[in-house]
């Protein structure tokens, strides 16, 4: 008996938070957008006045083409605020602690990102939170972060050391509180490669770059750039995850024979 009157309550609530949302989503934009509400009005006028011009010319129900309208102006007045709230936001934590954290939890999907700060510095309150995914290397500090596509041509460049200190010179960061992550990668006892380019390893890392006799560890030689540079090795993670065995979730161009494919990593920054 008490179904029914549930069931309305229960879609009470839900209309009622999202009309809230709704409001509060204005509310942050106007903050920063103050002009907001006049683009929500103006897109509605435009799409009326357009909808009247249109029940004239094709002599059609004018009722119609203002209820397509007002649908059409509801959809882009939500994707208008959807924008402006998300920019708004960003714009408004800009500076404050823990920002950066917010930034990576809106735009992490398909990383992991810990809960806690794995450093915090006492005197300016910057935060380096720990967050990894399938990317090659990926520096994060509180003012900013790099990921870096580290193959064996970008390793034995040591472009790592050149991404550290670019991201130490724009974040006011010191390598040492910079947390560095390897992410998945073809791993040194998959890796064959000719002696040669071996050589030329080792030569530039030392012995630690050989996993064996031929196959090529690329995480050790990266590492030991980061921390010739100035990173803590206790600072240093990886995900021990190899490209090269694990094809079901990443692909290898190596293990399935020359097979096309690719894998990509999109990172977001918002400036506002």
């Amino acid at each position: 008996m008490s179904t029914a009157p549930s069931a309305r309550s229960g879609k009470k609530r839900r209309l009622g938070q999202y009309v809230q949302n709704i409001k509060d989503s204005y509310t942050i934009s106007r903050r920063t957008y103050p002009w907001i509400g006049w683009a929500l009005l103006g897109t509605l006028v435009v799409l009326l006045v357009l909808a009247v011009v249109l029940a004239l010319t094709t002599h059609q129900a004018t009722w119609y083409w203002i209820f397509m309208a007002v649908l059409l102006a509801a959809v882009v007045d939500m994707a208008i605020l959807s924008w402006t709230v998300r920019r708004a936001s960003y714009a408004q934590i800009e500076g404050r602690p823990g920002a950066a954290k917010f930034v990576l939890d809106q735009s992490s999907r398909g990383w992991y990102v810990e809960s806690n700060p794995v450093h915090t510095n006492p005197k300016t309150q910057d935060v380096i939170w720990r967050m990894v995914g399938r990317p090659g290397v990926v520096l994060v500090a509180e003012g900013g972060f790099a990921v870096i596509h580290s193959g064996w041509r970008g390793t034995i460049a040591r472009i790592s050391a050149k991404a550290l200190a670019t991201l130490a010179t724009e974040t006011g960061h010191a390598p040492q509180e910079v947390r560095a992550y390897v992410g998945p990668h073809i791993a040194g006892e998959d890796y064959e490669v000719s002696a040669g380019l071996m050589g030329r390893f080792v030569d530039e890392f030392g012995p630690a770059a050989q996993a064996g006799e031929r196959p090529l560890d690329l995480e050790a030689c990266i590492v030991r750039t980061l921390v010739e540079e100035g990173v803590p090795a206790d600072m240093i993670a990886g995900t021990h995850a190899s490209t090269s065995r694990e094809t079901g979730r990443f692909f290898s161009y190596r293990a399935t024979g020359g097979s096309c494919g690719r894998h990509g990593a999109l990172v977001v920054m918002s400036d506002r």
